[in-house]
């Protein structure tokens, strides 16, 4: 996940009356569609498992992994007082990971039905 950093003011240094930079990391790629759940359509189930991308514009069929397809730079930022940019994103992440976490249980479906032998394949 790309991140990228931002300066931000957060308090006056002891003793020197200069304002303290902090450097916070923001989540950039944004994805609209969560690479955990792609992940789900790879044969090896993981985020950097090769699986191949149809574009709806028409263009070629591609192969990629679910981290490199399905985002946009800040897609998701707010700009809502008291809030960080990537606030979304982050409350995203959260419940997406559970989901992902969840979806584990069904691994021995997902191998089963993308086997080799299940394939054609010996």
């Amino acid at each position: 996940m790309d991140r990228e950093k931002t300066a931000k003011v957060t308090s006056q240094s002891e003793g020197a009356g200069v304002p303290r930079l902090d450097m916070q990391q923001r989540v950039v790629r944004q994805h609209f569609v969560s690479a955990g759940y792609l992940a789900r359509f790879t044969l090896e189930g993981e985020r950097d498992s090769l699986f191949y991308v149809f574009s709806p514009d028409g263009s070629p069929m591609r192969e990629a992994i679910p981290d490199s397809v399905g985002f946009e730079r800040h897609y998701h930022d707010v700009d809502v007082p008291g809030f960080r940019p990537d606030h979304l994103e982050k409350f995203f992440q959260e419940f997406e990971g559970q989901l992902v976490r969840s979806l584990e249980r069904f691994r021995p479906i997902q191998d089963a039905l993308c086997s080799p032998k299940r394939r054609g394949r010996r």
